[in-house]
């Protein structure tokens, strides 16, 4: 059974043991206290906390208070503690470095609470190592490359926090086991969760979480659903099966959909902007992703790692960088997707059986296809425009280059690495690429061959002289030795050239214009030439005829 989420409300729906968050909070971070300046503090043992006068005993009952303060640090954490066994709280500071704002490791489990704390501008506003139950409640993170960072620490608990600008992540968490993320609020901020085997994901409780005003999906263990209405800031999928997710705009967040342990799932019709990542695929196969618009992006448009038998049809990648990155995948096929103002567009990692095919690219910066330690590919029928440079190969080998068009890039169109070998090219066109060099294409691998073996057919390159083979660039003294007489693929005018190319048009139809009128003028006056002769001629046969009949007096 097949159940449509677009016609239930989404208050009411449950995934898994995880709840779709309901409203947003009204709470705020209290930020009318008086706080004392304060110089960056450092602890590693109990005792620190008594010799620099810190409230209370260090119970659970009675812990230290590190409270009331501003401090503002260059060069050094703000906060770092370590190796400390007693109780303490981190309340009601205002804090900002720029190297990292709290720094705890290696502390007691259970002894930390972190409430009510303004943090801002820093590459961690808390950064944890090592440190298992901590309680993160209410604090205001803001402007950080991460607002909270939890690596290798179990149990934490983060609730009613908000996150402002994260340029990475509001929360990452990675090995953060049976973590809890309940009632947060990120804006321009998402949420991390990684390097959890399947059974440690379930045991996370991701609940009434929201990104931009719009919830944080948290989807485990559901089959045959389709999502058609538009209502999530983000989407993280674990060990689902059959969905379909569709009209979502996910903007402005971590990552827009995370899919972890899945399989069959179709993406499509989706906007995807302005995240860190756009989408994550991982360990998960036969993902469909297709006709969604990808665009700006910080990280990745597409990620997807340890994931086969995906394809990526139909989409438009638009001013993003590094628009689709396979990594330790195998059978993934990237077809009739358009790039426009990229950069990096597509970069394909251990992988085999990858096909590329029909994708266009336009105006992009770069290595445009770059396959590293990447096997049996077949990359054809695609179209590279104006851009910087056309297919990379570094370590790869037995890949098949077929029929693709690659114009006026700024640099080659085809560079082979040392360690490549045995790929083929052919009818291939290479039209005005790398004007700066005697070569469209380098070869410093071994045995590649740059025409079909058995047809005698190489590439069409715009440079050759019409006669001989074409040499190839690089260490291995390449060559064409059948270059095609003809592009297979037309080149193409791009908007540039026809408007260098509108003048001249223009004056061709001026000057032929005025040949013509200078014809047209001509002729008429031959005619009315001609026409005057025919009746002077007329004139003179009608003269003659009347002399005859008065000469035989019949008038």
């Amino acid at each position: 059974m097949v159940i449509i989420l677009s016609t239930i409300s989404m208050k009411s729906v449950f995934f898994g043991r995880n709840a779709i968050a309901k409203e947003p909070s009204d709470n705020n971070v209290n930020v009318g206290l008086t706080l004392d300046d304060h110089d960056p503090i450092l602890i590693d043992h109990d005792d620190d906390f008594t010799t620099l006068g810190f409230a209370g005993n260090g119970t659970e009952y009675n812990p230290y208070l590190i409270e009331n303060l501003s401090i503002i640090a260059f060069g050094q954490p703000a906060m770092e503690i370590m190796f400390t066994t007693k109780f303490f709280e981190i309340r009601n500071c205002y804090i900002n470095a720029p190297m990292q704002n709290i720094k705890l490791y290696s502390i007691a489990s259970g002894t930390v609470k972190i409430l009510n704390n303004i943090i801002d501008d820093s590459f961690a506003g808390i950064f944890v190592e090592s440190t298992h139950n901590i309680t993160f409640f209410n604090n205001s993170i803001s402007y950080n490359f991460y607002g909270i960072d939890i690596r290798n620490s179990f149990n934490c608990n983060l609730s009613h926090n908000k996150f402002f600008d994260s340029i990475r992540y509001g929360i990452r968490a990675d090995n953060a086991k049976s973590i809890q993320v309940r009632h947060n609020y990120f804006y321009n901020s998402g949420l991390e969760i990684r390097n959890l085997s399947l059974q440690e994901y379930l045991e996370c409780l991701i609940i009434d979480n929201f990104v931009e005003d719009k919830p944080l999906a948290f989807i485990t263990n559901t089959v045959d659903t389709v999502i058609t209405t538009p209502d999530y800031g983000q989407i993280i999928l674990v060990n689902c099966t059959n969905l379909n997710i569709s009209n979502q705009i996910l903007n402005n967040g971590g990552i827009g959909f995370h899919l972890i342990y899945c399989e069959q799932i179709a993406l499509y019709n989706n906007q995807l902007y302005e995240n860190f990542r756009g989408i994550l695929i991982e360990e998960s196969n036969k993902i469909s992703v297709e006709n969604n618009t990808i665009r700006g992006n910080a990280y990745f448009g597409i990620e997807f790692t340890q994931s086969d038998y995906c394809q990526f049809v139909n989409n438009t990648f638009y001013d993003q960088s590094t628009c689709i990155r396979l990594v330790e995948g195998s059978s993934a096929w990237i077809h009739n997707n358009s790039f426009i103002e990229c950069s990096a567009s597509l970069f394909i990692y251990n992988t085999s059986s990858t096909i590329i095919t029909n994708n266009t690219f336009f105006k992009c910066q770069g290595r445009i296809i770059y396959l590293v330690y990447t096997n049996y590919s077949f990359i054809a029928h695609n179209i590279i425009q104006i851009s910087d440079l056309g297919f990379v190969l570094k370590d790869s080998h037995f890949n098949v280059f077929y029929h693709n068009l690659i114009q006026e890039c700024v640099s080659y169109a085809v560079s082979i690495g040392e360690n490549s070998h045995n790929n083929t090219l052919y009818l291939n066109t290479f039209f005005e690429n790398n004007h700066l060099s005697d070569w469209q294409a380098e070869d410093f691998g071994l045995n590649n061959c740059w025409y079909n073996e058995t047809t005698h057919l190489g590439n069409y390159w715009s440079d050759w002289s019409g006669t001989g083979s074409y040499s190839i660039g690089g260490s291995s003294s390449s060559v064409d030795l059948y270059p095609l007489l003809f592009p297979s693929i037309t080149p193409l005018i791009d908007e540039f050239s026809m408007v260098l190319s509108l003048p001249i048009f223009l004056l061709l139809v001026s000057l032929t214009y005025l040949i013509l009128k200078v014809k047209h003028k001509k002729m008429k006056k031959l005619v009315i030439f001609v026409e005057k002769r025919k009746n002077q001629e007329k004139n003179k046969k009608a003269f003659i005829f009347n002399s005859m009949f008065l000469i035989k007096g019949e008038y």
